[in-house]
């Protein structure tokens, strides 16, 4: 074990748990894979933080694999990946590719007031994610499909990890087939007339988005796009920009922002 590495933990755990209890939890949740020739580990494990406001205490259900689902946490809790200044508090905002609800639960605590809606394709994230939302007593909307350019079946195949499912042309061994449902359907059923906020981190799968049936774009007013390269690139970046009236885009922690100017005059179509 590098020593270095492990005091950095402790701090961390010490700084962002409730007590000492979750700090060994943290510990564990980090240390898994050599806690595991050891310890006959659960599969699952609860731990309750605690952060500044307006994100405050929070109690996340989280799994044992392989750190796929602590990777998430980091990115959006101690990384803050989506924190990123708006030119308005958003009243509704949709998170595509939802996971296990981290993105979800985040974007909820720091606008409380606004409306949170997930879309998430897969059974097992699905659970976590619903159990989640329910420990830390949050109103946010889950629809349990993927999203793409034109409703239907589609295959998804599994990553390495459970966060890298990705669409696939072809049933395979490892792939399961969920419901896909259009922007435009998913504003339907919400009833929302416009997007305040969208992000989008749906593993490759933004390139067929974007493809065609992209009307829905006039609607939003903010984007966070996290690009998933060589399949979609700065330059399908640009082409959303120019081609639906955003303004620059810019890069912030690793993630393409757009930003409508005018966030009052969102056209309708």
């Amino acid at each position: 074990m590098n020593i270095k590495y492990f005091i950095r933990n402790l701090k961390t755990a010490n700084r962002i748990t409730k007590n000492y209890t979750h700090t060994i939890r943290y510990l564990i949740l980090n240390y898994e894979k050599r806690l595991r020739a050891v310890f006959n580990l659960k599969s699952t494990i609860q731990i309750s933080y605690r952060f500044p406001e307006p994100i405050g205490e929070i109690n996340l259900l989280q799994r044992l694999n392989s750190g796929s689902d602590n990777y998430i946490f980091s990115e959006v809790f101690i990384d803050k990946c989506y924190d990123i200044d708006l030119l308005s508090t958003p009243e509704k905002i949709l998170d595509l590719g939802a996971n296990v609800g981290y993105s979800s639960i985040y974007f909820k605590k720091k606008y409380p007031s606004a409306r949170v809606a997930c879309v998430e394709p897969i059974e097992e994230n699905l659970s976590i994610l619903k159990q989640n939302i329910e420990l830390n007593s949050l109103s946010i909307k889950v629809l349990e499909a993927a999203v793409s350019s034109t409703a239907g079946l589609v295959h998804m195949e599994k990553g390495t990890k459970d966060y890298n499912y990705v669409v696939t042309n072809n049933q395979k061994d490892n792939s399961v087939v969920v419901q896909a449902l259009t922007i435009d359907q998913i504003l339907c059923t919400l009833g929302w007339d416009t997007i305040d906020l969208i992000k989008i981190d749906i593993e490759g799968s933004e390139k067929e988005l974007f493809s065609k049936n992209t009307e829905w774009l006039y609607k939003v007013n903010n984007l966070i796009i996290e690009a998933h390269f060589p399949i979609f690139t700065e330059n399908d970046i640009k082409y959303l920009v120019r081609e639906y009236d955003f303004a620059e885009y810019s890069i912030i922690n690793g993630l393409f922002f757009l930003q409508r100017a005018n966030q009052n005059k969102v056209d309708v179509y």
